[in-house]
């Protein structure tokens, strides 16, 4: 398992990683794909659930979409530090407060250490425009 929690000398606690030539959001899930010698983003529907199941509403009006991407053209040229920088932009470093419930019942699921992120004490919920922009991913 890569190690999700914090990368190199920066020793700043992620849900977003650039590593190992790929874009994962804790716990592992791939955000990136690779394509030849490329490596490019998701689908937009894909990045949006995965992150705002753990970020919450706020994500859903960050650019996660051309971050991803930047990181991606970034990783594709080799630079993981800068495919890093571009994830870190978005300023996605605490959780949601339904955010850390599913974490916690993942990492309980899967015996995985529990990663120590801030939890965003704001008043900030999901609303009924919210969940209008958040499109439905199914599953099969």
């Amino acid at each position: 398992m890569l190690g999700l929690a914090s990368l190199g000398a920066r020793e700043r606690i992620r849900t977003l990683v650039a590593q190992e030539s790929a874009v994962w959001i804790w716990p592992g899930i791939l955000l990136t794909l690779r394509r030849g010698v490329e490596i490019v983003p998701a689908a937009k529907e894909i990045i949006r659930f995965w992150v705002t199941r753990l970020h919450g509403p706020e994500a859903l009006y960050k650019d996660l979409f051309s971050e991803v991407s930047r990181a991606a053209a970034f990783l594709t040229a080799g630079s993981e530090a800068k495919a890093q920088d571009a994830l870190d932009s978005l300023g996605l470093f605490d959780v949601s407060r339904d955010g850390a419930a599913l974490m916690k019942a993942v990492a309980h699921e899967l015996a995985f250490d529990l990663v120590n992120l801030p939890v965003c004490d704001g008043p900030r919920k999901w609303n009924a425009q919210d969940i209008a922009q958040h499109p439905d991913i199914e599953t099969s």
